[in-house]
């Protein structure tokens, strides 16, 4: 009988080792892999800062080089936007390094990491598609009020009648907003989306263990 109780004992004992052993080796693994797909995710942050500035600088010149109004206007503005978006990138590497260097429990990381990567990706799409109306309606209007005209005179010689000019402008910029709505999800899906994807699996894997 005693023999039994210390079988059962055992077998209890290694299943219950066994079960620990197997979370320990799998919250290892996954924070592995966590480190290595946080760690590209920054890696992509940093890429788009570095465009940013470079994007900045460039926008900041022609805005001071140019000698027509309207596009020292427009490059000025979208300079101040690059510098404030530069500030965004700024702070999202910051929230991801602590994020990455915490003591607090995977779990809990994986789950702030993916909101704030999520939240990211979807304020990012909008801005992008509302960006395009404005950069539409402000490039027509700076145009329309260039004081040199030589805007006006390039499609004065291009078209001879109004109608044909606006019919090009709306095919353009049909196609154009277009373009960037599918280049946009695509650069979002490559630059963060894949890396989101295999976050929540790891997620649901620490879950399920």
């Amino acid at each position: 009988m005693e023999l039994d109780d210390l079988k059962i004992r055992l077998k209890s004992k290694m299943e219950a080792d066994h079960v620990v052993k197997t979370t320990g080796d799998l919250q290892k693994a996954i924070h592995a892999n966590t480190k290595s797909i946080t760690g590209k995710i920054k890696r992509s942050l940093w890429i788009e800062l570095v465009f940013c500035i470079v994007m900045a600088i460039v926008l900041t010149a022609v805005a001071f080089i140019t000698t027509f109004m309207g596009l020292r206007i427009y490059f000025g503005i979208f300079s101040v936007v690059c510098l404030v978006f530069i500030f965004i990138l700024l702070l999202l590497l910051g929230k991801m390094n602590k994020l990455s260097n915490t003591p607090e429990p995977i779990k809990g990381n994986l789950e702030k990491i993916i909101s704030i990567i999520s939240e990211y990706m979807l304020r990012y799409f909008q801005l992008s598609m509302g960006l395009i109306p404005v950069c539409i309606i402000l490039s027509a209007w700076l145009s329309m009020h260039e004081p040199t005209q030589r805007w006006g005179d390039f499609f004065s010689f291009r078209f001879s009648k109004k109608t044909a000019a606006w019919i090009f402008l709306g095919v353009f910029y049909t196609v154009f907003t277009i373009g960037m709505y599918y280049f946009t999800k695509w650069y979002l899906k490559n630059l963060y989306g894949k890396y989101l994807d295999k976050l929540k699996q790891e997620l649901k894997e620490l879950r399920n263990g």
